[in-house]
């Protein structure tokens, strides 16, 4: 049978100041869970780990974090197929020109600064966990 289901015959209480009682309950909404649940949860299984941001700040942050990480795996992919394809053009040639060579160290850069970015989405995902 679930957790549920079962019949709730005990109760438990305890008397705390209108501080302690404040702090409670806002730390239980930090946590998107009632007084109730939160204290059962806190007393069976220790800590809670509250999110890093309010469920406000989450429903507008997160979106555009989801998108903005498509667009970075969007561009991480072409700058993947580009590299792939001046590489190619690079073993072909037997003395590959200064255009291409410049155009190889320019594509480097660009995925130097590239893998910066992605890291710097990563973390941000990181820091909301």
């Amino acid at each position: 049978m679930s957790d549920k289901k079962k019949k709730k015959s005990k109760i438990v209480s305890f008397r705390v100041n209108e501080e302690e009682y404040e702090l409670m309950v806002s730390i239980a909404e930090s946590a998107n869970m009632k007084l109730s649940e939160y204290l059962k949860i806190r007393a069976i299984e220790g800590r809670i780990h509250q999110p890093k941001l309010s469920n406000e700040v989450a429903k507008e942050v997160v979106p555009n974090l989801r998108k903005l990480t498509d667009q970075v795996q969007r561009i991480g992919h072409n700058i993947n197929q580009s590299t792939k394809a001046l590489n190619q053009i690079k073993k072909s040639l037997i003395l590959a020109p200064s255009e291409v060579l410049d155009d190889i160290k320019k594509l480097e850069q660009q995925t130097a600064k590239f893998e910066e970015i992605n890291k710097g989405v990563n973390d941000i995902w990181l820091t909301l966990k």
